[in-house]
């Protein structure tokens, strides 16, 4: 049940406040050629996992090193990028 609470808040933050970001930080993003969607993917799940560390306890997904979401964030924007370009 705990991966399933993840995935939703995850989805539902990525559906609500990714765009938001992402409308705000595009004169960044262009600056930057697009490397700011790895951070914003990385703020994104920082965000999810504060939010449920918060709400519900869930000291299981902390990731330790700060690195990792920006790691991660690199992994979401690759796999979106092959999403996008699939469909």
């Amino acid at each position: 049940m705990k991966y399933f609470t993840v995935g939703v808040v995850f989805a539902l933050f990525h559906m609500i406040i990714h765009p938001l970001l992402s409308l705000i930080l595009t004169p960044l993003r262009w600056m930057t050629f697009g490397l700011v969607g790895v951070l914003l993917h990385g703020l994104i799940l920082f965000l999810v996992s504060w939010v449920l560390v918060a709400a519900e306890g869930m000291t299981q997904l902390t990731i330790a090193p700060w690195y990792m979401y920006v790691v991660i964030g690199a992994i979401l924007s690759a796999v979106n990028t092959v999403l996008h370009w699939i469909d």
